[in-house]
């Protein structure tokens, strides 16, 4: 999956779960400004797929 402008992604943000929203992208790199922290990963992956109006994951695998 490639960034696109407005899209959302999440990740490790302190000792919780970050959701970022993509600013800038470009060849370069990307920017991305800070939305909001979740407790859990679950959340996180719900939120997200929520805030870029995917389909809502059926089930939920965590991959380390």
């Amino acid at each position: 999956m490639n960034a696109q402008v407005g899209q959302y992604k999440f990740g490790r943000h302190r000792n919780v779960w970050g959701i970022w929203r993509y600013m800038v992208v470009n060849e370069s790199g990307s920017c991305a400004e800070f939305v909001k922290d979740v407790l859990t990963y679950n959340d996180a992956v719900r939120e997200v797929y929520h805030l870029n109006g995917w389909a809502q994951p059926r089930k939920i695998y965590r991959k380390f």
